[in-house]
């Protein structure tokens, strides 16, 4: 029997392409593909988070960040979640990162006036 974690990335492989071309949908489609990212996300572990972050050029990495939201209790399940992630060309999978580094990440996606 699959445990959760395998459930969630069989389907996260199976709808990695619209994930990563999430951008060059529709809004109804978009909300349509983050609704079932949530609702997988949820179902290995209910309040558990994510941010999608895309690549300034096509050659990087789109990446997906599973987060506890300062949840102790979850930040385990978030590093297993992570630590079960396939490896795939075109994406990178983070559970925990360093606050200053999504701090500058930030900084950098904040387009200038």
């Amino acid at each position: 029997m699959k445990n959760n974690a395998n459930h969630f990335w069989d389907w996260f492989i199976n709808h990695k392409n619209k994930f990563k071309n999430l951008k060059d949908l529709n809004p109804k489609e978009q909300t349509y593909y983050l609704f079932w990212l949530d609702w997988h996300l949820q179902f290995y572990f209910r309040g558990m988070e994510y941010t999608l972050i895309f690549p300034k050029f096509k050659n990087q990495k789109v990446q997906l960040i599973i987060t506890a939201s300062g949840n102790k209790e979850l930040l385990q399940k978030a590093i297993d979640l992570e630590k079960t992630a396939p490896k795939l060309r075109d994406w990178k999978f983070t559970a925990v990162i360093k606050p200053q580094q999504y701090i500058d990440d930030i900084k950098i996606a904040v387009e200038k006036p």
